[in-house]
């Protein structure tokens, strides 16, 4: 109950901080936005260093013991095509900061690790279908299926520059690819 409870609180609080301004003077619509939120992040994998029980510089899978993916801000401006009826084209780009918490990993094979929190900046691209059911008073419910992308920046997950001193502090950003 208690997770029922706490996912309710987060899309009310989703819900009430994304501030959107639409103007949709035809049927074609052009929307700008601002918000806030907390996801999760699976099915990681990225080249690393050898590790306890998976030698070797290669690809390795992990596991977050946390995988919460919560987003500093997201600015977004998106475009709904009217196709007919109720069925729209939505095309929208965003610039977004993601953060995570207490990031301990498990790699494949079972090598545990405490990991520094992980920062993200990038463009988050989306394309794909809506159906607009009828409105309600001056609501507009509707249903989409987007394909998502995400190009940007994580943050230092390595040692300096110099090769030594604290893991994540101080190492080069890593470009990432998210689909």
């Amino acid at each position: 109950m208690y997770q029922i409870n706490r996912i309710i609180i987060k899309i009310l609080l989703i819900i009430t901080v994304n501030c959107v301004y639409v103007y949709a003077g035809n049927k074609n619509e052009i929307s700008i936005g601002i918000g806030v939120g907390n996801g999760i992040m699976e099915n990681v994998k990225g080249m690393h260093t050898p590790v306890t029980n998976n030698l070797g510089t290669n690809v390795k899978g992990l596991v977050l013991d946390d995988n919460s993916l919560n987003t500093m801000y997201s600015l977004s401006i998106d475009y709904n095509r009217y196709l007919n009826d109720n069925l729209y084209l939505n095309s929208g780009i965003a610039f977004n900061r993601h953060y995570t918490v207490d990031t301990n990993i498990t790699f494949d094979g079972g090598y545990n690790s405490e990991f520094p929190d992980i920062h993200f900046r990038g463009l988050a691209l989306e394309l794909g279908p809506n159906y607009r059911f009828n409105k309600i008073s001056k609501f507009t419910p509707y249903i989409g299926l987007n394909a998502s992308t995400f190009l940007g920046f994580q943050s230092d997950t390595n040692y300096g520059a110099n090769g030594s001193g604290f893991y994540g502090v101080g190492g080069a950003e890593t470009f990432v690819k998210c689909f």
